[in-house]
């Protein structure tokens, strides 16, 4: 235990910096027409307003609003400042865990290939990014035939560090549930799957 602890200790201020380059590009006012794409995607995503949108304590966080449902994670993960397409992000030093919705447009293939790209084209427009990776994403039977998934994973580096976003997208009636959980360089690729899928079976889809 106490080498997990100590190997969590660095990256609170790197995911710090991830969610404000994020912000930046998702709100910032000279935004190139090559980004269009990105611009009109966010459209699709649901925004928090209310605790009913999403509110974590204690290591729980519920949704009542739709789609509902309700996942566990460590209680040492502290919140952290929205983006403007999450409902949830909290930290630990050697990683992040976020939750996003995007609204499902019945076409199941179309829809979960668009949340990994998305996400790449947010990065590939971020300053200081580079080796930006999207592995082809997988099918996933995890969460049951009511709820299609896909497990999506990018790899890139910010500046000289080494830094993995891994995903699973999982489709409840007309939204897609974004479970996201980011790491750096310091956890390897195997643990980092390890940690993220302990994390995101802890869903509860029908709470």
């Amino acid at each position: 235990m106490l080498k997990q602890i100590k190997c969590l200790i660095w990256t609170a201020s790197l995911l710090s910096l991830i969610v404000g380059s994020i912000v930046s590009l998702s709100c910032g006012s000279n935004t190139p027409a090559t980004e269009k794409p990105i611009a009109d995607n966010l459209s699709s995503y649901m925004k928090w307003e209310t605790d009913s949108d999403g509110f974590g304590d204690k290591g729980l966080f519920r949704r009542k609003n739709s789609p509902s449902f309700t996942i566990s994670y460590p209680s040492w993960f502290k919140k952290s400042e929205l983006l403007p397409i999450q409902i949830f992000q909290a930290g630990a030093p050697n990683g992040g865990f976020a939750i996003a919705i995007r609204r499902y447009n019945g076409d199941t293939k179309e829809s979960l290939h668009k949340v990994g790209k998305i996400h790449k084209l947010w990065l590939n427009q971020i300053g200081h990014r580079s080796k930006i990776h999207l592995n082809s994403p997988l099918p996933l039977d995890t969460y049951g035939k009511d709820h299609p998934a896909q497990e999506i994973e990018i790899d890139w580096m910010n500046a000289e560090t080494k830094l993995s976003n891994y995903m699973h997208a999982i489709i409840k009636g007309d939204y897609i549930i974004i479970l996201i959980y980011i790491t750096g360089s310091d956890v390897t690729k195997i643990m980092a799957q390890t940690q993220a899928k302990a994390l995101f079976k802890n869903i509860n889809l029908n709470p």
